[in-house]
């Protein structure tokens, strides 16, 4: 009996087939998948990631910080949810486009890595049986410059970040401005296959990404010290050239950036620029925030 209406053969039936419908319907929004996206003239790889996203995942989120390209058509010629928000900092806007989701697996993937075969049919597994974990690392090779590298200011190659999360479980508001990781609670495993990374095509892009990095990563070098007033006597006018020295000959000599020749050296210099534009930008907020 149903709300007092006996239940007869047919009743059984039509009872059966509901519940077995809301398992099944619990069972795939509880293994549906979101892919969020961060673009930004984006459009040199973007069909061919979303190429190989879309057939795994439920929803795919770009969120745009202003493109002038090819990005938003792209997009939309995808079924990409499109949202548009201007860049503060990577933290902020990774947190901004997790919380923008429709799901709770959110697998955030840049708009220059490009997954292999291995890497989707995982995922297309893990929609069938389900996500036994709150996180999921996944193995990235790094193209710098046109060739595959050794290291690159901060990872050695391969690395291996944590980007599969459930959002209730793992999220970004605790950590770094750039070079974001999210933080929190819940078992890890890491997904097959990886991703290829292809950044700093050129000289200018590399320019102009290091300067954006580093307005971001002065900030969070005053982050750490909860008294910005206790920072400043630290960041001294030789500080920014002691580091330079430092960084360069850690990701060169101990990182085995020589292994790479001459691209070894740019980059080298790459990780020497980073700290000296870091501390060099930090101390002038400072100077300029006790003036």
């Amino acid at each position: 009996m149903l709300n007092g209406v006996p239940l007869g053969n047919d009743n059984h039936v039509y009872f059966a087939a509901g519940a077995y419908i809301l398992k099944y319907n619990y069972f795939m929004q509880k293994n549906a998948l979101s892919v969020a996206i961060l673009t930004y003239n984006s459009q040199q790889y973007l069909a061919t990631i979303l190429g190989k996203l879309t057939g795994v995942a439920d929803e795919i989120l770009l969120l745009d910080s202003g493109s002038t390209d090819e990005t938003m058509a792209i997009g939309q010629r995808f079924g990409c949810v499109l949202a548009r928000r201007k860049l503060d900092d990577f933290k902020t806007q990774r947190q901004y486009a997790l919380d923008s989701c429709a799901y709770d697996y959110v697998l955030m993937i840049d708009s220059d890595e490009i997954p292999n075969e291995a890497f989707v049919l995982h995922l297309q597994t893990l929609k069938k049986t389900g996500f036994a974990h709150a996180g999921y690392t996944l193995e990235r090779h790094w193209n710098v410059l046109g060739k595959s590298v050794a290291s690159i200011y901060p990872v050695v190659n391969p690395d291996f970040p944590l980007r599969l999360i459930d959002r209730r479980c793992y999220n970004f508001k605790t950590c770094n401005r750039v070079h974001e990781e999210p933080r929190g609670t819940g078992s890890l495993s890491k997904l097959n296959g990886a991703v290829q990374h292809i950044t700093f095509e050129t000289e200018a892009i590399l320019q102009q990404k290091l300067h954006r990095y580093t307005d971001i990563a002065a900030q969070d070098l005053l982050d750490r010290c909860k008294n910005r007033s206790s920072l400043k006597p630290s960041i001294s006018s030789l500080k920014p050239y002691i580091s330079a020295f430092a960084a360069f000959g850690k990701w060169f000599f101990f990182k085995k950036g020589w292994k790479d020749g001459l691209t070894g050296i740019r980059l080298g210099y790459y990780a020497a620029q980073y700290s000296f534009f870091k501390y060099k930008k930090a101390k002038q907020i400072l100077e300029s925030d006790f003036k």
